[in-house]
């Protein structure tokens, strides 16, 4: 795994190293927790998390994927006020998951990450 440099202007991708049943997303409650754990290394769900300014990014996991460094996985937080579980939705697509709030390749959950790793938020969406 390899930390990001450049985060404003790296892409999600898929890993190309994995399976696609290797590329999962897992949420963890701990009792007593006001937060779920996530990991994710599916692309529709890494792009809907990162659009979350409430998650809070922990771990970037990032690769050359057909020669430019990309995004390919993602570990953080997210506060339980952002789930909702209600009835089945008529489309089935991961990607309708996670509300877009953001529009294009802006996310906001990378911030405080590129801060906290001490390299500044100059140029971040």
């Amino acid at each position: 795994m390899r930390s990001a440099s450049n985060f404003p202007s790296l892409r999600v991708a898929a890993d190309p190293d994995l399976l696609p049943i290797e590329k999962e997303t897992s949420l963890w409650l701990v009792s007593g927790s006001s937060s779920f754990e996530v990991s994710s290394l599916h692309p529709s769900a890494i792009r809907g998390l990162l659009s979350q300014p409430e998650f809070a990014v922990t771990d970037l996991r990032t690769k050359s994927v057909r020669g430019r460094e990309c995004i390919v996985g993602v570990e953080g937080r997210l506060p339980i006020g952002c789930f909702h579980v209600g009835r089945q939705r008529k489309d089935g697509r991961l990607s309708r998951v996670f509300g877009r709030r953001v529009r294009g390749h802006e996310y906001p959950a990378l911030r405080s990450y590129y801060a906290s790793q001490g390299k500044g938020t100059e140029g971040i969406s």
